[in-house]
């Protein structure tokens, strides 16, 4: 994914985090792992649903519901929100959302030719991962239901998941099944969950996904539409290539309060205060002011 710049933070903080995924690519093979990922990215599902939402828990070793969060895509939009109350909305050219890290709304400003490809590989990416070709699994079929099982050993998620605290207690012996349910025809996603799977065989739920396609279309909170959108607005703007014949302005609004984050073209991660670009933006800066920045390629 793109690095984005949190203006009106810290330099160099990052807002809500999107999804760490390469871009997505459609592989000439007839693995069925990698089949089922391109039939469960969004623009794939909507050739035959108006909308798509899931809802995944989180357990720890006891059962209890430690966190969650919400999915929902349709044919522009996509959406996350989670029980830390981050929100994050992706379509319509636009990304904003809520950052519960720092309490604060956000509104992103891409340069040209940066957003529809991070849309397009988020979109991708939004229901499940790719697996590399050749990853072993086991299926099995019953009443149209095609259930495909990924196993990984306790060290080699422990390292991937470290905030996992479920998984961060897991036995040297122990293992991890990734469980996909699919439609056999359409190997769209019905359900999803993985399990910490003992040396004997007894397993432990860690995480479930309850998929669900038609539902109502999703709609922000007014809420969250003022804390972006509001009456009361400050303005972003940013020069690109300052002072040369490829010199380009950006512009983005928050409400006041709230912040810009910057998604810069390759070559134009750092912004600077001065035209000639010359004094890069360090300083923690007020959220309720307009500010400039310039940039250029370097």
């Amino acid at each position: 994914m793109r690095k984005k710049l949190g203006i009106m933070l810290c330099a160099g903080c990052m807002a809500l985090t999107a999804a760490n995924c390469p871009a997505a690519e459609k592989k000439e093979t007839d693995d069925l792992l990698h089949q089922i990922f391109l039939a469960n990215g969004l623009d794939a599902l909507m050739e035959n649903h108006s909308n798509v939402s899931a809802n995944c828990m989180f357990y720890d070793t006891g059962g209890s519901v430690v966190s969650s969060f919400y999915i929902y895509g349709d044919a522009d939009l996509y959406v996350r929100e989670d029980s830390n109350s981050n929100v994050w909305i992706l379509g319509n050219g636009e990304e904003y959302g809520f950052d519960s890290e720092t309490s604060t709304a956000y509104h992103s400003l891409f340069m040209d030719g940066v957003y529809e490809p991070y849309h397009q590989d988020t979109r991708a990416w939004a229901m499940m991962q790719d697996w590399d070709e050749g990853q072993e699994y086991t299926s099995s079929e019953q009443d149209g239901v095609l259930t495909v099982e990924v196993t990984a050993d306790a060290q080699t998620v422990k390292e991937s998941n470290e905030e996992a605290e479920a998984i961060q207690q897991m036995e040297d012996t122990d293992s991890l099944i990734f469980q996909y349910q699919v439609d056999q025809k359409t190997l769209e996603l019905l359900h999803y969950a993985d399990f910490i799977e003992k040396q004997d065989g007894s397993r432990v739920e860690e995480e479930t996904m309850v998929i669900s396609y038609d539902g109502e279309a999703y709609e922000p909170t007014q809420e969250l539409r003022d804390a972006v959108f509001g009456d009361d607005l400050r303005t972003i703007t940013i020069i690109a290539d300052p002072g040369t014949a490829q010199e380009t302005t950006y512009t983005q609004t928050v409400t006041k309060g709230g912040k810009v984050n910057f998604y810069p073209a390759d070559g134009y991660e750092n912004l600077y205060v001065d035209e000639a670009c010359t004094q890069r933006k360090e300083a923690e800066l007020d959220q309720d002011e307009d500010a400039t920045y310039y940039t250029k390629q370097e």
